[in-house]
């Protein structure tokens, strides 16, 4: 099977065969960066994904991921967005070959 043909959802579930290696946590204010939550609920609220697959679709990901200033650790904090905005384009980069168009 082609690569381009290859299913990339399938792999950013929880129990995957191949696990994903970057997790976004939107912090939508400034008082979201206490830890004031519960750890269950906080990772029920990151986005998972997989470094070299989102390198692969963004120059910015790539220079975040591989660049010379690339980040250390598993989580990205994101500000300046919503968490429905930052999985409609995780989603948008994992849409499966042969599904209808994205809206």
């Amino acid at each position: 099977m082609a690569i381009a043909k290859t299913d990339w959802e399938q792999y950013r579930a929880i129990n995957s065969d191949i696990l994903p290696d970057i997790f976004f946590r939107v912090l939508q204010d400034r008082d979201e960066n206490i830890e004031t939550e519960a750890e269950d609920e906080d990772k029920a609220k990151m986005i998972r994904a997989h470094k070299n697959l989102l390198a692969g679709t963004s120059p910015v990901f790539k220079a975040n991921f591989f660049g010379p200033m690339k980040m250390t650790g598993k989580v990205m904090e994101v500000r300046e967005t919503t968490i429905e905005a930052l999985n409609t384009l995780v989603n948008f980069i994992y849409w499966p070959p042969g599904k209808p168009a994205f809206s």
